[in-house]
């Protein structure tokens, strides 16, 4: 997410002179929620190999072998590392619709064409006065950490914990990063993002299960 002029991006329509109004947000605690979401069941499986330990079944080293952290868990318990987050990108509009809201509120801007990675012209709206950059940027930092928070407030399926949002892009738009917080039909908790977003969609009291 981190636009430097020292990374080879494979996007390359980013104005360097907008990177400044990029914007980056932790919304959650990321230890606190993946213990909420995971904890107990680490907890669980802790407790069972103590059982086993102290009746004999298993010797002390092997007892710290198997001992489990959230973190053991989801990246080393396996082959490959369990696919608990994701990330999702949200837009408001395209490019003309980018326009129009520029138009309407006023702004000073002038356009970039930037040569995208598909070989594409794309146009880049470059604000030019101080003050309306600076109403920009607060104008699109509210609206996508508002929508996350919003999101959060569901008990269930997903988390936003992390937001940055880019306006050195032909389009502003936001990168959620996401927990996957899933529970199955017993109530264990669930790192699949098929499960999370049926949850998600429950809370909503929306019928259709995600598929």
């Amino acid at each position: 997410d981190e636009h430097s002029q020292d990374i080879n991006h494979e996007n390359k329509t980013i104005d360097s002179e907008d990177t400044e109004l990029n914007y980056h947000k932790q919304l959650l605690n990321l230890d606190e929620l993946l213990q909420q979401q995971f904890g107990k069941e680490i907890e669980e499986k802790n407790n069972k190999l103590l059982e086993q330990f102290n009746d004999g079944k298993i010797s002390f080293n092997r007892f710290n072998e198997r001992k489990m952290t959230i973190d053991k868990w989801l990246n080393h318990s396996g082959k490959n590392p369990k696919k608990a987050f994701t990330l999702a990108v949200a837009y408001v509009g395209d490019e003309e619709q980018t326009k129009q809201k520029l138009d309407e509120l006023g702004f000073q801007y002038e356009v970039k064409q930037l040569k995208g990675e598909d070989g594409k012209i794309h146009n880049h709206f470059h604000l030019t006065d101080p003050t309306q950059r600076k109403q920009w940027q607060k104008i699109w930092a509210d609206t996508f950490v508002k929508y996350a928070q919003v999101v959060n407030k569901q008990n269930a399926g997903i988390k936003i914990f992390d937001v940055t949002i880019h306006l050195d892009e032909a389009s502003p738009h936001a990168h959620f990063k996401i927990l996957n917080c899933g529970h199955t039909e017993t109530g264990k908790s669930s790192y699949n993002l098929t499960q999370s977003l049926s949850d998600f969609n429950k809370s909503l009291s929306r019928k259709r299960e995600y598929n």
